[in-house]
């Protein structure tokens, strides 16, 4: 993408169980948000969060 004049904004992104997401500008600015679907997303890990 850079090396073409462009940049990335967002880079790919899991949305566990749908499919990845990622968000690119082209050489005019435009911005561009990408999807593929894929139900096999695994759903990330996260932190164990203490109880109030």
């Amino acid at each position: 993408m850079a090396e073409a004049g462009g940049s990335v904004v967002a880079g790919k992104m899991p949305i566990p169980s749908i499919g990845w997401s990622a968000h690119v500008r082209d050489t005019e600015g435009n911005l561009i948000g990408l999807f593929q679907g894929d139900e096999n997303v695994p759903v990330p890990e996260t932190a164990s969060r203490e109880e109030d």
